[in-house]
Parts: C-alpha cells; structure tokens; sequence
C-alpha cells in the first residue's frame, strides 16, 4: 500500500498481527470462535510529512548592487534546504545548504541581463529516512549598468549652428534612457525629435 501523510509531523500507526489455528472443529473462524489464538505482534509504521519550503525570490538588481537575503522556511520542523544556482557568475555560489546571505550581483554584459536559476530542495530526516520535497525555483535576475560614447555632429561651431548629439549608449530604447546636463550641475533640454536613449 501507499503510505500517506498530508499533515507537517510525523505519523506513527500500529498494526497488530494476530496469528491463529483452527479450532477443534478444525473450521477457519477468522481468529474468533474455537480458533486458538497465539501471542499478537504489534509493528508500527512511521509515515514522515512531506517536507515544503517557502521564500522570497529577490527582485532584480543592476549589476554591483546587493541582493536582499534570502530566508527559507517550512512547515514541518527540522527541515534542511539544499540548493543549487546554475549561472555563478551573477556572484552566487553554484550549491550550498540553508539560507543565502545578502551577496552583490554580478554581470559582465552591457546589454543584457544576468540570469541564475536558484533550486531549492527541502528534505526531513526522522530515523535515518530521508524524505524529500518538491523544488521551488526562482530566477535571480542581475540587469546591465549601460554604457555611453557621447559624440557630436559638431564640436566647433558658431552661435544659433545645430549641433546633434548622440550617447551611443550600450542598452538601446526604449530599454535606457539618458539624461543629459550641461557640466555644471543643471539638466539641459532634450533635443527635439524622438525620445533620446
């Protein structure tokens, strides 16, 4: 049979075996009757909970900012979290076991995103017997800091001449956005046309 348990303890049940011999009308009563009943042999079986575990995925982060840690729990008590990420270089560790601490995120890229998939497994050990319960993912996303190479149509001009100038910026729009000043702490005017990336 197929052993359950939907709670978060552990289940002990007892099954009691009786053994008998017929009677002596020599007729199988089932163990009641004139059968002759020996010694009952009690064998309790352990049903251990399906361990489950709980978190926070961390919301994304740009590349050098820190992740918030990440804290598991369980319903069911003495619950172990194993898990694994499978992108190291987003600076998380490939494997450990318990809850993560705050770590900087990682990403070499200036056009795109940094991914890790964090597996969790939850596992309870009662009398030797490890049980394990279901994984729960979670993508831990490190975005790009963008780079820019502003250049100009024009460096030397004379008053009232149009001068275009173009970030040449690593993420293009409408993903990233650049503000534009004018070197002495004050915001300049977009230039007319399209949004400026």
């Amino acid at each position: 049979f197929t052993a359950t348990n939907a709670g978060t303890t552990v289940v002990t049940a007892n099954i009691i075996i009786t053994p008998y011999t017929y009677g002596p009308n020599g007729v199988d009563n089932g163990g009641t009757g004139d059968d002759c009943l020996g010694a009952p042999l009690t064998y309790p079986i352990t049903v251990i909970p399906t361990p489950t575990v709980t978190f926070t995925c961390p919301a994304p982060v740009c590349a050098n900012d820190a992740f918030s840690a990440i804290a598991f729990t369980s319903p069911v008590a003495g619950t172990v979290f194993n898990w694994t990420n499978d992108n190291t270089t987003i600076g998380l560790a490939g494997a450990g076991m318990g809850n993560i601490a705050s770590f900087t995120g990682l990403n070499a890229s200036t056009t795109m995103s940094n991914i890790g998939v964090l597996s969790v497994t939850p596992s309870v050990t009662v009398n030797s017997v490890t049980c394990t319960g279901p994984v729960v993912t979670c993508n831990l996303v490190v975005k790009p800091r963008p780079s820019s190479n502003l250049t100009a149509s024009q460096t030397d001009v004379c008053p009232n001449t149009e001068v275009t100038l173009n970030p040449n910026c690593s993420i293009p729009t409408p993903t990233s956005v650049v503000q534009w000043g004018n070197g002495a702490g004050s915001a300049m005017p977009a230039p007319a046309g399209p949004t400026v990336t």
